[in-house]
């Protein structure tokens, strides 16, 4: 990690992402990099996790965060003493910005009263929990460790201490659109403010790749949260993200808006300054290999930036992106653009960004400035 500019970034506010690498066991679905635990692994990732803390502050200096993230992986698979190490190491290496947002992700199965106590006195804000669905017979074939009963659970242990997230997925085998209404009503009675929804898609390596199920169209799911989520309250501002004003996730803005985020653990990807890099995992363990990065010209790092600022409601800051990487640019991808369906865009004068139409399509619309 030498070669990154990780001088620039000392004492200006930026994003940490640490990645858990372990799970119980392989959702039916799941291409993220996670292993199953075995006895000494998770002792042995700590102090590969501190190694890399300690690295960063003696290359940074002060490390400032806006904001942090812990994901995985599963993140409660972690014991209690395990998480009383984690709290000490990012109370002792890290300031923090008075509003900082502080996100865990947590699975159902595994949340335990100790990790609400550990996570408030460490100064977690968040919570990201696994739901995926709330219909037993959806959670068999996804190959999910929870029940329904066991999510709700779940919800109401977390929701009082925490700004609670949810994900579900939808395009499921024989999902209809009754169990997927039920899933994502059953959240909002609960008061969930921020709902993650996304299509299953079958990813190589993975148990679906190699049974393959037969699967729905996904777009009358999509459709119908679109429609329905903002009569009651949240707005979609990312292209799988609904929340109440004030509850979006901040940390997920960060990556779309190219804003630096350090990261640490096998797997995980930071971003610095217009440099991205990952920590390869070596295949089959939560050790890292080798960094890899990836450094960008300017008119590939302007079409990478327009085309994650239209995944958000906001889209396009013309003003901004001129300032970073020129007005031919823009022109280019105004140019693109204005060959799509007017019922697909908005341009607002000072943003473009894509109608809620648009965000149905927007794997096509990206494909079209690429």
């Amino acid at each position: 990690m030498d070669n990154l500019p990780f001088n620039e970034i000392s004492g200006i506010p930026v994003s940490l992402y640490i990645h858990v690498p372990f799970c119980l066991r392989k959702c039916h679905y799941c291409a993220f990099h996670s292993v199953k635990a075995q006895s000494g692994d998770i002792e042995i990732w700590l102090n590969n996790i501190k190694e890399q803390i300690n690295y960063l502050r003696s290359s940074i200096g002060k490390i400032i965060l806006d904001t942090a993230y812990i994901g995985g992986g599963t993140p409660t698979v972690i014991n209690e003493e395990g998480w009383r190490e984690i709290a000490e190491l990012f109370l002792g290496s890290f300031d923090f910005v008075p509003d900082m947002e502080f996100t865990v992700e947590a699975n159902p199965e595994t949340l335990s009263d100790y990790h609400i106590r550990i996570w408030k006195s460490m100064g977690v804000t968040r919570v990201s929990l696994g739901v995926q669905s709330l219909n037993d017979n959806e959670l068999i074939f996804l190959g999910r460790n929870h029940t329904a009963n066991s999510a709700i659970a779940a919800i109401r242990k977390l929701k009082n201490h925490f700004d609670l997230s949810a994900d579900l997925i939808f395009g499921l085998s024989g999902q209809s659109v009754r169990n997927w209404d039920f899933s994502i009503r059953s959240l909002l009675r609960e008061g969930l403010k921020h709902i993650s929804l996304y299509q299953l898609t079958i990813e190589p390596k993975t148990h679906f790749a190699e049974n393959y199920p037969d699967l729905p169209d996904g777009y009358k799911f999509y459709r119908y949260a679109q429609w329905f989520l903002p009569k009651k309250g949240l707005q979609q501002y990312e292209i799988a993200s609904f929340a109440e004003n004030g509850h979006e996730c901040r940390h997920n803005l960060s990556y779309w808006y190219q804003k630096n985020v350090i990261a640490v653990g096998t797997a995980s990807s930071g971003y610095i300054n217009g440099t991205r890099y990952t920590h390869v995992p070596i295949p089959g363990s939560y050790k890292t290999g080798i960094i890899e990065t990836e450094t960008l010209d300017n008119e590939s790092a302007g079409i990478e930036a327009a085309i994650l600022a239209l995944r958000t409601s906001w889209g396009i800051n013309k003003t901004t992106f001129v300032e970073k990487y020129g007005e031919e640019l823009l022109k280019k991808i105004i140019f693109e653009l204005n060959k799509i369906p007017e019922a697909y865009l908005n341009f607002d004068g000072g943003n473009i960004s894509l109608t809620s139409r648009g965000m149905r399509v927007g794997n096509e619309i990206w494909s079209r400035l690429l």
